[in-house]
């Protein structure tokens, strides 16, 4: 009987997890140009290569997402169904984590939450990114929290610390900001001192073996200097050159003015604002998390903050602040999924016709912009062979095309001043350390090594994206700055080495000269400081 009854209680769960595997796995053929997907995947095909993150490639992205996508490649081949395996691992893992917190507060409906979450992030968990690998090992490590204020074993607590290690060496900021949230609620869940002390160790010794591990690794490889130049120099000086943007950023562009233009191309005018409506409804709940949450806490005082939801308030306000260092829509999609279930939980305990009518109308809107992002994904029926396997876009993609028919797999391109994708489906290599250059954003002395890189190597073709203009570089950045014409190293060169063939997809496709180079390189300063791989 105890069987049965158990085997009742865990049915809604696996046909929970069965419906989303279903769902995300009718979206592993598309390919979206898009976020850091590019740079993700020919960074993990260079460490499948045996070069080492900072050393000899250079990214501010935390190592471990490289390494975690390489694995997949060892295992699927390097290939692009090892890529949509990662995905969905990644979303299903998240998504159903999700689910199973809402079960444990007792939301309803329980999946309402994920499915909330999981409509409104499209097309963000489509591709691998550090920051759903991030969440992926936070919520697990979560998870593993709970499990310890459950049953009190301290070894639990060693894993905990040890899993948002790991997720520190993925995104910094997130895996420090969950390290010390823990080390709270240990310290506030633990009443005798001597326990406290304990538990505190116990969260110290798996969190800091992680650290040490990854430090004598990258010391071993001689990349240790690198590494926290990269991950920890870098960030601190020049990230907010470009990426300081308003809280919410894009949702009008990025969402509400795209859903419009599609859908006044279908629908009259009146019907198409009303839809958008719809679709905006969990966008906006995720974007008024902290209002909403404040004044559930103000109605609710009683039972806000108990020994089962302060977990939730600690390390989720400890997740969505994690993302703050680019306030975007985005940015808070990827920081929201603890304080979701806190929200709807504190707002199912308002049990009135209105509050429940407020839920099936979140229900409703979720369900139907999950649907229309099914249909979107569909619609991309354009079938491109790559030399990494099959995939569907929406356009041809003539760029790619050249790459395959003009460029041997193995051979040296450069894109600029980024598309790392194409190195990825092409099987081409580039010879820059940099999978992105962008000026305010890069360094003068890197655009000097990715020059030194082109000259001395004599790359024959260079793939100038004709789109990534300052202006259009504003709209993403709003606080970018354009470089002073004397500034422009990159383009100086590629014009004197370099002529235009065509014009595909938006990509200047450039091939060398056939004289001997005349290009003359601007000299980097011998007082510049950093990671001496690339004369920082």
């Amino acid at each position: 009987m105890r069987f049965r009854l158990t085997t009742l209680k865990r049915f809604p769960r696996t046909i929970f997890l069965v419906c989303l595997i279903v769902y995300l796995l009718t979206f592993t053929r598309v390919l979206f140009r898009f976020g850091d997907e590019g740079t993700l995947v020919y960074g993990a095909v260079r460490v499948l290569e045996g070069q080492v993150p900072s050393k000899d490639f250079f990214e501010v992205i935390g190592p471990g997402t490289f390494y975690w996508l390489a694995l997949f490649f060892k295992v699927f081949g390097t290939n692009w169904y090892a890529t949509r395996a990662a995905v969905l691992v990644g979303a299903s893992g998240s998504y159903f984590l999700l689910y199973l917190f809402s079960r444990r507060l007792g939301v309803l409906p329980g999946f309402l939450p994920a499915i909330l979450l999981l409509s409104a992030s499209f097309p963000l968990w489509l591709m691998p990114s550090h920051h759903s690998l991030g969440n992926l090992l936070v919520l697990i490590s979560f998870w593993v929290l709970l499990m310890w204020l459950d049953q009190r074993r301290r070894i639990l607590l060693a894993a905990a610390g040890l899993l948002v290690g790991l997720a520190t060496c993925v995104m910094q900021p997130k895996g420090c900001l969950l390290f010390l949230s823990y080390l709270l609620i240990a310290y506030i869940f633990e009443r005798d001192k001597l326990a406290r002390l304990s538990s505190i160790c116990y969260l110290l010794t798996g969190y800091i073996s992680v650290g040490i591990l990854v430090a004598l690794l990258f010391w071993k490889a001689g990349a240790l200097g690198d590494l926290y130049y990269a991950n920890i120099v870098w960030p601190l000086t020049r990230y907010e050159n470009v990426n300081s943007v308003p809280y919410g950023f894009g949702f009008t562009d990025y969402y509400w003015h795209s859903w419009i233009t599609a859908l006044r191309s279908v629908f009259p005018a009146t019907l198409a604002f009303f839809v958008t409506g719809c679709f905006a409804i969990p966008l906006l709940t995720v974007l008024g998390l902290p209002l909403l949450l404040f004044l559930f806490a103000l109605r609710l005082r009683a039972v806000a903050f108990s020994y089962d939801t302060l977990p939730f308030w600690i390390c989720g306000t400890a997740l969505w602040v994690s993302e703050f260092h680019r306030k975007d829509t985005t940015h808070l999609l990827y920081g929201s999924p603890l304080l979701l279930v806190l929200a709807f939980y504190l707002h199912g305990r308002l049990r009135d016709n209105f509050n429940i009518g407020i839920s099936k109308l979140i229900v409703f809107c979720s369900l139907t912009l999950a649907a229309c992002n099914l249909l979107i994904a569909q619609a991309a029926q354009v079938k491109t062979i790559t030399r990494r396997g099959t995939v569907y876009q929406s356009t041809r993609d003539a760029a790619l095309e050249f790459l395959q028919t003009q460029v041997k797999p193995g051979e040296e391109v450069f894109v600029y001043p980024y598309y790392p994708m194409y190195y990825f489906l092409a099987d081409v290599k580039n010879p820059t350390p940099f999978s992105i250059l962008m000026y305010n954003i890069n360094t003068q002395a890197q655009f000097q090594d990715a020059i030194r890189a082109l000259e001395r190597r004599r790359v024959k073709y260079v793939l100038s994206d004709t789109e990534v203009t300052s202006t259009r570089v504003k709209i993403w950045f709003p606080s970018y700055k354009e470089p002073a014409p004397d500034d422009l190293v990159m383009e100086r060169y590629l014009e004197q080495n370099y002529r235009v063939l065509k014009i595909e997809n938006g990509f200047r496709i450039m091939e060398r000269n056939a004289q001997e180079s005349t290009g003359k390189l601007s000299p980097v300063s011998d007082g510049s400081k950093g990671v001496v791989k690339h004369g920082f």
